[in-house]
């Protein structure tokens, strides 16, 4: 068995069409997987939230479900986060502030999410430089765009050469780690298509 067979063998995959019960019996196996592993107990803990957050995605979808079934979804909610993505509007987000530059969208809503983005100046709003995210399936258009751990592996690189200057912080390392973890569910979640044999295509 090969290092990428036993990753996906650790890491229980977890389907939103799994019955209760087969939910918490995955459950119960990834748990038995973290405490009969030969990790320390700081890894156990940090693989330990994966059942807890896959216990929050849970209660998401029985929501979500809820409210499609009930066809209560109110359509002003929905109309804001179209208008929130229109070509040419300000990507707004309550920690993502900085008085030098702003996001601009720069593409529609296209195979789920928007693909293009311009980074301008604040002060003179020219464009600093621009985005494309990889636009549709691998396998089906082919590789024409960045993703998403391209740029955070940049700024994992652009952290850890802080941290080997004088302008070393305790920050820099959290974010680091916070990184590293982003990187890590991005890398589950590769997993589980692959292990599905879904990955590179539109299938769920």
């Amino acid at each position: 068995m090969n290092e990428l067979e036993k990753i996906a063998e650790y890491f229980i995959v977890f389907n939103d069409n799994d019955t209760e019960k087969e939910f918490l019996q995955k459950c119960l196996k990834q748990h038995e997987n973290v405490i009969e592993s030969n990790n320390n107990d700081i890894i156990k803990i940090f693989h330990l939230s994966i059942i807890f957050t896959e216990v929050q995605n849970r209660i998401n979808n029985l929501e979500n479900n809820k409210m499609n079934d009930l066809n209560c979804v109110d359509s002003s909610i929905l109309d804001k986060i179209r208008n929130s993505e229109k070509i040419g509007n300000k990507l707004e987000h309550d920690l993502a502030f900085t008085d030098n530059t702003y996001i601009e969208i720069a593409s529609e809503i296209a195979f789920n999410s928007v693909h293009d983005y311009k980074i301008r100046n604040s002060h003179d709003d020219s464009e600093l430089c621009k985005i494309h995210f990889q636009e549709g399936a691998v396998k089906e258009t082919g590789v024409n765009g960045i993703f998403m751990e391209d740029i955070i592996s940049i700024c994992i690189n652009r952290l850890e050469n802080f941290q080997n200057s004088d302008f070393r912080c305790r920050e820099n390392a959290v974010a680091i780690t916070k990184l590293e973890e982003t990187l890590m569910w991005l890398r589950k979640r590769t997993l589980n298509r692959q292990k599905r044999g879904v990955q590179g295509t539109y299938q769920k």
